[in-house]
């Protein structure tokens, strides 16, 4: 059956302070997940101590440019974290 979305998107609230196992603090939570049936890439997000971090996965077949959606995901949150800035001062 054709796709009814081609991304699946996923937000996951984490810990809002540090972790630590045995004295070292967890540095990132990394996501993984899966590409569903006819839906070829997955971006998750999860928030861990004021940090966010992503995780992509894609079917390779069918989204060959998964390093430009990195890249440009990477742009926006630069430009994101800008305008931030600039709201705080003004």
């Amino acid at each position: 059956t054709p796709a009814s979305f081609g991304l699946v998107i996923s937000n996951i609230p984490g810990p809002k302070t540090p972790l630590y196992l045995n004295g070292a603090r967890l540095d990132a939570l990394i996501p993984v997940s899966v590409p569903m049936h006819n839906s070829p890439i997955n971006m998750t997000a999860i928030g861990h101590d004021q940090l966010m971090t992503f995780g992509m996965v894609a079917a390779s077949e069918r989204v060959p440019g998964l390093q430009q959606v990195a890249d440009a995901l990477e742009v926006a949150l630069v430009e994101l974290e800008k305008a931030q800035k600039r709201r705080r001062l003004a």
